[in-house]
């Protein structure tokens, strides 16, 4: 299965805020139509100059490791995850992919713990990390 299918998949989509700031709005819609193209490269050139600009844009931090997973460039998508973790902690979305990344990898024991901790509370992020925990049952 690819990235993208299984990305689909699991539904570790992108949740599109509506309050969402016209400028960071703007680029996650341009780089959105780049993937949707087939031209990570220059989703990821788009998002690297938005975050410059707006650096504390989850959504666009978000996307980014996206396009770096269909790109095919785990290494990145895992630090631009590992560095919104460290930002916030109590954030769901990252420590989703994290646990999405290792279980990909094939490294179950890190998959499990970061999936284990993650504070998801609310639907339907709760039904992914569910859905994830039961991959690697």
């Amino acid at each position: 299965m690819t990235v993208v299918a299984l990305i689909g998949a699991v539904g570790l989509c992108l949740a599109t805020s509506p309050a969402l700031a016209p400028e960071i709005a703007a680029a996650q819609a341009a780089a959105e139509a780049r993937l949707d193209a087939g031209e990570p490269a220059a989703a990821i050139d788009l998002l690297k100059a938005a975050l410059e600009r707006t650096p504390d844009a989850t959504s666009l931090a978000l996307l980014l490791a996206r396009a770096y997973l269909v790109a095919g460039n785990e290494p990145w998508a895992g630090r631009t995850l590992a560095e919104l973790y460290a930002r916030d902690p109590e954030a769901c979305a990252p420590q989703l992919w994290l646990g999405w990344l290792h279980l990909r990898q094939g490294a179950l024991v890190e998959a499990r713990e970061w999936l284990s901790e993650a504070p998801c509370t609310e639907e339907p992020d709760r039904a992914r990390r569910a859905l994830l925990l039961a991959l690697l049952a």
